[in-house]
């Protein structure tokens, strides 16, 4: 087993690195090189290779389990027309940086983070923030970070109702 890097180590109530099999760090490693070959959102949404790379790593990540429950993707034409409808908002969103946010921008930056994540549909659950800001940070790798239930989930929103957006 392979340690994949943390998010918001210090939020995190793990004493070590969170393991990936070594398809988990093939697929990711992939998309992140795919990422790296473009210049903007734009031609990042373009690029047919990219959206099938991102499909593998979120499947590897463990979201797309068979048999009963809500952890399962949606086919990706689904998943990849929805991210382009989002195009212009994410080309908003690009430049900016989770670190870097000022105080005048971030309600903003909120509002538009919400649109988009209300606007995507990555799995089958309702509750949709954890699949889709998995998603999102494939895409926005500087602002959103992947939220997952057991860790982050609380941390990041600090309320009860949050799962329900």
């Amino acid at each position: 087993m392979m340690s994949c890097v943390r998010i918001l180590p210090h939020t995190s109530p793990r004493s070590s690195p969170p393991k990936c099999s070594a398809a988990q760090a093939c697929t990711f490693t992939e998309r992140r090189w795919l990422y790296g070959r473009h210049s903007s959102v734009l031609t990042l949404l373009d690029d047919e290779t990219y959206f099938d790379s991102l499909y593998a790593t979120l499947t590897a990540w463990g979201m797309h389990r068979m048999g009963p429950g809500n952890t399962k993707l949606l086919d990706i034409a689904t998943i990849r027309d929805g991210v382009r409808k989002n195009t212009k908002r994410l080309e908003d969103l690009q430049t900016l940086n989770i670190t870097t946010v000022t105080q005048d921008q971030q309600e903003e930056v909120i509002d538009a983070l919400w649109a988009v994540l209300a606007d995507l549909w990555v799995s089958v659950a309702e509750a949709r923030i954890v699949a889709n800001s998995k998603l999102l940070h494939h895409i926005l790798p500087g602002l959103v970070p992947p939220i997952d239930r057991e860790y982050t989930f609380g941390v990041c929103l600090q309320s009860e109702d949050a799962e329900h957006r």
